[in-house]
């Protein structure tokens, strides 16, 4: 969700490049970076700065992060 910690550090030298890709796995909730990106936001503000979206944008779901990942993925067996 990009809500905090080192990906902050990450996307502000990676949103501004045409050659990076930023890859979102799993849910994205409304009213976060994650979100704002899979919805073409044209720029993202991090501590207090915006920083342009340049880099690509792509997503890959039905995967989780979470801790009761397993309960699930052994609900679908």
């Amino acid at each position: 969700m990009l809500t905090g910690g080192r990906v902050l550090t990450y996307l502000k030298s990676y949103l501004p490049e045409k050659r990076n890709t930023i890859l979102l796995i799993g849910f994205e909730a409304e009213g976060t970076r994650g979100r704002a990106l899979l919805n073409r936001a044209h720029e993202l503000k991090i501590h207090d700065k915006y920083y342009p979206v340049v880099a690509g944008i792509r997503e890959i779901e039905g995967l989780s992060a979470h801790a009761d990942f397993q309960v699930a993925a052994d609900t679908g067996q």
